[in-house]
């Protein structure tokens, strides 16, 4: 079940419906849990008993780390949730991925390892990390523990972020959960507002340029140079589209119930640096790596070598979150190196005035390097990044020229209306109802999907992470 199905809209509006007929708080929070539960099993059932492992068990060390006076009793504690999240996620995401490393490695010793026909669950990856940093705040007395495991289960299961995110903060959403559900209509128009976005990135954007990037990535070997440009560049902006599309109706449909999810992306396509690209990029993830990856080793504190080793280790670990492939490796090494590289070699800080004419050429760097490591998030296999990246230095020209007017459109209005809005400081992210320019916004927004809606949509791309 996804936001596009009509299933997803009948289990909605059930929702609705029964938080409107039922008003005690408690009752809505079972209403909240079984459609979160229902939503995740039309992906495969089999995998509620996972969210159920991972749901139980942390919630009971939380209670037991907040009871205990023994501080070797509170790490032991956290020591067997991590490890048990951790080692589920290794299991499921990442077994595979070890044991054919492995086989490559002792092929001459004429060892080898059996490849398990593992299934994915859909959103593991974010649930185990908001159930890390939930244990992880209990453990440093930042937060409290969920009054109840219902509150708690609620929590890891609200189905608007289950399976993308964004990655919660039990801090944040345990305290709106109190006063469950509220339909009202500012929250309902703000969130219209919210979905009809990220239904445009996603239905009309995103899709579009799937078709030349599908294309492109097939077959590199086939088209010329320029054309495969045109394609790693819009993939860059597909991937954006595409998960922040997501990221937008899943903020809408929670706002629609009175819940607010964290922003996930803010125009990071106008960042003048690496550092503020991943303060705009993703932001849910890269602030989790910041808390619970980066500072636990050290963060900036211990050195400039030490920083740098910090920078890496983190973004390699990263690039391993978004999936089981020494591609998804390389890529976070590569934009850990760039930090690294950008702390030790700069000293200025970013303008924030888009008057200045080299703010538009730094945006314009730092969007080309994202385009250019891409190849190794889109490419299957190294092997076809190495094909694509022999396209793009012209080493092999040649091949169908394929200008795809669409792509080649959106790719400028990304560029230029990004820089524009950080220009004129509109921000969408934070728009309501009460500003002048919000009801022609929304009324554009569903008339563009209406003219320019795909017919044939793509999956959303990070349900495979």
């Amino acid at each position: 079940m996804n936001f596009l199905s009509t299933q997803f809209w009948v289990l909605l509006i059930s929702v609705l419906i029964l938080t409107r007929l039922i008003r005690p708080v408690i009752h809505q929070k079972l209403i909240l849990l079984a459609a979160s539960c229902l939503f995740y099993a039309f992906w495969d059932w089999r995998f509620l008993g996972l969210l159920a492992v991972v749901t139980v068990v942390d919630y009971y060390v939380s209670v037991g780390m907040q009871g205990a006076h023994n501080e070797k009793t509170r790490k032991t504690l956290l020591a067997v949730s991590i490890a048990s999240s951790l080692a589920i996620l290794g299991f499921f995401k990442y077994f595979n991925f070890f044991t054919a490393t492995f086989d490559s490695a002792a092929s001459v010793l004429g060892v080898h390892l059996p490849e398990l026909g593992i299934l994915l669950p859909v959103g593991i990856s974010f649930y185990t990390f908001e159930s890390i940093s939930y244990v992880m705040d209990v453990y440093h007395r930042k937060t409290e523990p969920a009054q109840s495991l219902l509150d708690y289960s609620v929590f890891i299961a609200f189905f608007p972020r289950l399976v993308a995110g964004p990655i919660m903060r039990a801090a944040n959403f345990l305290p709106q959960l109190q006063h469950g559900i509220r339909l009202e209509p500012t929250g309902i128009i703000r969130g219209a507002q919210l979905f009809g976005q990220g239904l445009l990135k996603k239905i009309v954007v995103a899709d579009t340029l799937a078709l030349i990037v599908d294309q492109v990535y097939g077959s590199p070997w086939l088209y010329s140079s320029a054309t495969v440009w045109l394609g790693v560049c819009s993939f860059a902006v597909q991937i954006y589209f595409d998960f922040s599309g997501y990221s937008d109706m899943a903020l809408g449909i929670a706002r629609i119930l009175g819940f607010e999810l964290p922003v996930n992306f803010n125009l990071p396509f106008t960042s003048q640096s690496f550092a503020e690209f991943w303060q705009r990029w993703h932001i849910s993830l890269s602030t989790w790596l910041r808390d619970y990856l980066y500072f636990p080793l050290g963060g900036n504190q211990k050195g400039a070598w030490r920083t740098y080793f910090n920078l890496i280790v983190t973004m390699l670990l990263g690039g391993l979150w978004h999936g089981a492939s020494w591609n998804f490796v390389l890529w976070g090494g590569l934009h850990g190196l760039a930090l690294g590289l950008e702390r030790a070699f700069t000293q200025d800080r970013p303008s924030k005035e888009w008057r200045i004419s080299t703010s538009w050429f730094k945006a314009l760097g730092i969007f080309l390097w994202v385009a250019l490591t891409c190849v190794f998030f889109r490419s299957p296999s190294m092997e076809m990044a190495g094909q694509v990246f022999s396209k793009l230095a012209f080493i092999d020209p040649g091949g169908v020229v394929w200008f795809f007017y669409p792509a080649a459109l959106y790719l400028l209005i990304v560029f230029i209306g990004g820089l524009l809005m950080r220009l004129k400081k509109i921000d969408l992210a934070t728009m309501d109802y009460y500003q002048p320019y919000f009801f022609p916004v929304l009324a554009a927004e569903y008339l563009f999907i209406f003219l320019f809606a795909t017919r044939n949509n793509s999956p959303f791309l990070y349900f495979q992470f």
